[in-house]
């Protein structure tokens, strides 16, 4: 089971180019699919339904601005996480969870919605439950805190917040440790320099200069107002306030804050955090502790090959004990132990009132496909970069057994006029072998995509059989075949035509 506070389902309505689509994701989820499909969109409201406000959208980002925006999420495993709550709301929130331990969560955003941006509750026929008073706040405590890093992002906004900025948010989760470590040997500190600084007990032994500067102003106030006097009184900070002004600077010849340095050294900036983050994740103790859902566009950007593997085994440790969900464009990013976890995502053109077209951003993954079988994983070895970029990133997949058959649909396709296959979002894949075909097949159909298989007459004695024995189809033509002898006699019939010929 799974120990993470995880958002399996999301729905959302009229935002940006999803007009009405459910997307259902995992511990780590990987969103594919081609450039402006709309990966940044969902994820963006995952963001918006955990930390909206009634600011978060604008005018722009309505499909329909006639229309609500309405974000809904289940989560689940909610009631493994009640102790993060005070004892004072605990029961409320417990109130709000089912009995399979789901948290059913909403924003809506329009000029027809009574509070846009506020948090509700749903119940599981969809119907609008209002949170209790301070429930809201309540949630900040509970619900997981987003992580976002996007694609290309301008980090210097962080220079003047390192408390919201991302890194920050990772060096808290990677520095919550030695918090609790800390804390003792700085609560003495603490109390030496209350001394120096506070009355404390009714005995005055700050420093002499701090009482001279509360004298003088003492003096210059009963000028006016005889019988008042003031009292300096200085707040110490806790350890969570000292580590949240923790500052990185990169030494590389000169030293500056890092977010003074380019695009690589900042992205490789990123893995460093979060390989540290997975290895505290390893050796993490029992606790409770509130969460993080990660939100990662192209986690691939200026890595080469191998830091992208790195990268991708990090997020797959962090989403043991927190969840992460990822948009990429590079087959790094998937492997064996994440297939059953893909979301692919692409647009299609609808058309609206007037009979103009517009795009819609959907996933052809419904309910997040089941883990490769044996055979499946075999076959995912033989997957390499250039087949997986080819499968995953097109509508329609035409499977071949060989390299010879790729050139020679492409050329057929050339010479009939029928223009690029890849144009027309169809690619041609070759497998390794025929009797890799079905199994492939199937593999990519759990996946949404629409696959068709070509092969020689030869598959229908070697390969088809096994997969192919109870169509009725291939049943009544094997025994036509039959009838006229060998395979060789079938030929010369022109009953099976060989592409050979």
């Amino acid at each position: 089971m799974s120990s993470v506070l995880q958002l399996k389902k999301l729905k959302v309505l009229n935002f940006r180019s999803i007009k009405n689509q459910e997307f259902y994701f995992q511990d780590f989820a990987v969103l594919i699919g081609k450039n402006n499909c709309g990966k940044s969109n969902v994820l963006d409201a995952v963001a918006i339904l955990l930390e909206g406000t009634a600011k978060s959208v604008e005018d722009a980002d309505f499909w329909d601005k006639s229309q609500t925006i309405q974000i809904d999420g289940e989560f689940h495993n909610a009631k493994n996480f009640l102790p993060l709550c005070s004892e004072k709301n605990k029961a409320k929130v417990e109130g709000m969870i089912s009995a399979d331990g789901v948290l059913r969560l909403r924003r809506k955003y329009g000029s027809a919605v009574e509070k846009s941006g506020a948090l509700l509750s749903y119940d599981e026929n969809g119907e609008d439950k209002p949170l209790a008073t301070g429930i809201d706040a309540e949630m900040k405590r509970f619900l997981p805190e987003v992580v976002a890093i996007k694609a290309l992002a301008d980090v210097s906004d962080e220079a003047t917040g390192k408390t919201t900025g991302t890194l920050g948010k990772l060096l808290g989760q990677i520095l919550e440790s030695l918090r609790d470590k800390a804390q003792p040997e700085l609560d003495k500190a603490f109390e030496n320099a209350k001394k120096l600084l506070n009355v404390v007990g009714g005995k005055d032994e700050r420093v002499q200069e701090l009482r001279d500067v509360e004298a003088d102003i003492t003096k210059l106030l009963q000028e006016t107002f005889t019988e008042t006097s003031i009292r300096l009184n200085v707040e110490l900070p806790d350890v969570k306030c000292l580590l949240a002004d923790v500052a990185v600077e990169v030494d590389d010849g000169c030293v500056t804050p890092y977010f003074r340095k380019g695009h690589g050294l900042q992205r490789s900036l990123y893995l460093s955090l979060l390989r540290a983050l997975a290895k505290r994740v390893r050796t993490a103790q029992a606790a409770v502790h509130r969460p993080i859902i990660l939100l990662f566009e192209e986690p691939e950007l200026f890595l080469h090959p191998s830091a992208q593997e790195q990268m991708r085994e990090a997020l797959a440790q962090i989403s043991k004990h927190n969840q992460v969900l990822i948009a990429t464009h590079s087959p790094s990013m998937v492997s064996i132990q994440n297939f059953g976890q893909l979301v692919l995502v692409q647009k299609n053109r609808e058309q609206v009132e007037k009979g103009q077209g517009r795009l819609v951003t959907v996933t052809i993954s419904k309910e997040s496909p089941t883990a490769p079988s044996q055979d499946e994983k075999d076959l995912l070895h033989i997957l390499n970069l250039h087949r997986a970029s080819r499968v995953f990133f097109f509508r329609r997949v035409l499977l071949v057994e060989g390299p010879s058959d790729v050139h020679l649909v492409n050329a057929i396709a050339v010479q009939l006029k029928f223009g690029n296959l890849e144009a027309k979002d169809c690619t041609v894949v070759e497998t390794g072998g025929k009797e890799k075909l079905l199994t492939f097949k199937k593999l990519l159909e759990k996946l949404g995509i629409v696959v068709t298989v070509l092969a020689d007459d030869d598959f229908l004695w070697r390969g088809a059989d096994p997969a192919l024995k109870g169509d009725p189809e291939y049943s009544q033509f094997c025994e036509a075949v039959s009838k006229f002898g060998d395979k060789s006699k079938a030929r010369r019939d022109g009953l099976v035509k060989d592409a050979s010929t």
